[in-house]
């Protein structure tokens, strides 16, 4: 990033602690807050889970950072698909909605170059390779969530179970194998991706009804782990 846009964007951080159990996010509200964590954690959840759970991050409202990059900046904030909860010993660098839509608004044409890497993985999608970029950049909210698979996890990507996602491999490695056909496994790599179904579920006569079905099960290698970007069926 642009080291006037970093160095703006420092100046307006505000240090904060909160208690535990402290609701700092809720699911479809609008994204007020950017935090950059110091210490401690956040748990999470969405309407289809029942219970909070750990999520490992240094971010905590990410998508502000591409806020500045949609057809919605200035008027309309992001909203929230999760809601998030911190831990014991939170505290963390505060970035205010209304400091980035400054920030943003001034550095407009710099704060462009933070897309360049998450367009250039868009675009091998073959369904995306022609589309604006206009249009492209209304992903980016959506694919700033950041789900690490450890070892020996599938992470819900079961053959014949509904897709989740479309997921972008940042990291690591992900095997994906098919159980009526034994021999029939392939890898996905850094900068690869899975769920391709998803782009034409939109145009398929059971969109949004019924989510396509996942061909393969994905699987993690011993003793690693891999990172990858989401785009969740219901985005």
């Amino acid at each position: 990033m642009d080291e006037r846009v970093l160095k703006a964007i420092c100046e307006n951080l505000q240090p904060i602690e909160f208690p535990a159990k402290l609701v700092i996010m809720q699911e479809g509200q609008p994204i007020e807050d950017l935090f950059f964590i110091v210490l401690g954690s956040v748990r999470r959840h969405s309407r289809n889970r029942s219970m909070f759970q750990e999520y490992e991050t240094e971010l905590c409202g990410e998508e502000l950072l591409v806020w500045p990059l949609t057809t919605s900046f200035p008027a309309v904030l992001p909203r929230a698909t999760k809601t998030v909860m911190v831990g014991e010993g939170f505290s963390a660098l505060l970035l205010t909605a209304s400091d980035i839509k400054s920030v943003g608004s001034k550095f407009r044409p710099q704060w462009d170059l933070i897309t360049s890497y998450w367009l250039t993985m868009l675009k091998k999608v073959p369904k995306l390779q022609y589309m604006d970029e206009e249009v492209l950049k209304e992903f980016l909210p959506h694919l700033n969530k950041q789900d690490k698979f450890v070892a020996r996890s599938s992470y819900g990507i079961q053959e014949n179970v509904p897709l989740k996602s479309m997921y972008f491999i940042t990291e690591g490695s992900l095997k994906f194998t098919k159980s009526d056909n034994g021999d029939e496994e392939f890898f996905c790599s850094a900068g690869e991706f899975y769920g391709e179904e998803l782009l034409d579920w939109v145009l398929d006569t059971s969109f949004p009804a019924i989510t396509p079905i996942s061909t393969h099960s994905a699987l993690c290698s011993d003793h690693n782990e891999a990172t990858v970007l989401a785009i969740t069926a219901e985005d």
